[in-house]
């Protein structure tokens, strides 16, 4: 496939080769997207994404094509794989993307007029030069993979539009040379639902002011929080202001948090990780937001780097984003990446979920070992809120036949005690009552000893 470049020679060197966290991190987004847009444009919604530091769109040589998209073609590219799956065009295209599994309509949700584009996306890029490669790499973009059925147009408040005239393509395109700061989120209306990425170079350019009108009730955000640089100048007093601004801290509690912030030394990794919590925090309190996620980047000397942080009301949202993450993480027991373990350690960079079954029937076992009739939700709440894991059902059919003379999971029957008709499964219809066996006397022994020891 050609390169979507305009001109090679006038590259920012940022998007020039990439780091591996750079790459799971684009992969994150990308298969969060797919969900996102798939799931609302299923229940026949307006779905709207902002990507607010846009870029140029490409980096420049990465081997693999798909990886080389950056945020702004990884969008366009999964709205125009959805709608080929539903077109009867003749159109070749063949995009870098999976399906999505398990689509089901969310009842309650008003479907948006017809009037409206079913798609809308906002892409912002402060720096001219980018914004106009982005412009140019996704006119391009389009001409391979939807021919020259769109227009452009140039708004009075110097937004550019690229709207799509296929009716099988209906979706249309806003780019601004803009900051962030100077971006809106659309109105809000019952049939919208809004994804934002918010990837910034530093911090001082997201205040929560800002970023929270992007966050709440049918509004979920990606972001990039700049951990180590928040936790690298917040002791330096000319940017003080940065930092409240940051966090939203109000003046009751700009002191104290301010204080609790510059205690934490800089080589303190719980220190970091307060530095992080305070953040999602407010982040909650300002959005009212239920569901937060995190995911950790480390650098080539393993070091924290930044915190990818999701934020969402919906549970599906929340699921549909630890999946994605999970997918990404080079750690089958957390949500994280380090650049050490790929570059130094020769770590092979996979985008695949790599949970240990047997892992996660430990941890279940672990928490609800001599319980009886715990409600199989209860499990899989535990599992989606409580671990860093992402719920399935096999975990349960490990415990129901291992050990063979001595199960961990002794029964399993619906409220009316009726087992399930086959053996080892677990249909999602029923909210099946699970009993756990204890463990033994010599095991407890076994722990107690080892406790003593410790």
């Amino acid at each position: 496939m050609k390169s979507f470049v305009s001109d090679p020679s006038e590259h920012n060197s940022f998007f020039e080769n990439d780091n591996p966290h750079g790459v799971v991190k684009r992969h994150i987004f990308r298969r969060h997207c797919e969900a996102f847009v798939a799931k609302t444009q299923n229940c026949k919604l307006q779905t709207i994404i902002y990507d607010a530091f846009a870029g140029a769109g490409y980096y420049v040589g990465l081997p693999n094509v798909k990886n080389s998209y950056g945020s702004p073609l990884i969008c366009l590219d999964v709205v125009i794989k959805y709608f080929q799956q539903k077109s009867t065009s003749t159109l070749v295209y063949s995009p870098f993307t999976q399906e999505v599994q398990d689509i089901k309509p969310i009842v309650k949700d008003i479907q948006m007029p017809e009037s409206e584009d079913r798609v809308v996306l906002n892409f912002s890029e402060a720096n001219r030069d980018n914004c106009l490669k982005l412009v140019n790499n996704i006119v391009l973009f389009l001409r391979t993979s939807i021919g020259d059925a769109f227009f452009i147009s140039l708004n009075n408040d110097g937004v550019m539009t690229i709207s799509s005239y296929n009716e099988e393509y209906p979706f249309c395109i806003n780019i601004a040379n803009a900051e962030f700061i100077q971006v809106r989120p659309p109105d809000d209306k019952p049939y919208r639902r809004l994804l934002t990425f918010i990837d910034p170079f530093g911090y001082s350019q997201i205040p929560m002011k800002h970023v929270q009108r992007f966050i709440g009730e049918r509004r979920e955000a990606f972001i990039n929080f700049m951990s180590s640089y928040v936790n690298r100048f917040k002791n330096v007093k000319s940017n003080e202001t940065a930092i409240i601004e940051l966090y939203g801290f109000s003046d009751e509690e700009r002191n104290e948090c301010l204080q609790n912030l510059q205690v934490m030394s800089d080589h303190d990794e719980d220190g970091i990780n307060r530095c992080v919590q305070m953040y999602e925090t407010k982040l909650k309190k300002q959005a009212e937001s239920t569901y937060i996620l995190g995911f950790t980047v480390r650098n080539k000397k393993n070091v924290r780097l930044y915190h990818l942080i999701f934020i969402t009301n919906h549970i599906k949202g929340f699921k549909a984003m630890k999946e994605a993450m999970k997918s990404g993480s080079q750690d089958a027991d957390s949500l994280s990446v380090s650049d050490y373990h790929v570059e130094k350690n020769g770590m092979q960079l996979s985008l695949v979920n790599k949970q240990d079954i047997r892992v996660v029937a430990a941890k279940i076992y672990e928490r609800f070992q001599g319980q009886n009739n715990v409600n199989i939700k209860v499990i899989e709440n535990f599992i989606w809120f409580k671990t860093p894991y992402v719920w399935r059902k096999k975990p349960l059919k490990i415990l129901q036949k291992e050990p063979e003379d001595h199960p961990r999971l002794t029964n399993v029957k619906d409220k009316d005690g009726k087992k399930p008709s086959k053996k080892y499964t677990y249909p999602g219809v029923t909210e099946w009552l699970l009993t756990f066996r204890p463990k033994s006397d010599a095991e407890l022994s076994k722990n107690l000893h080892k406790l003593k020891l410790e």
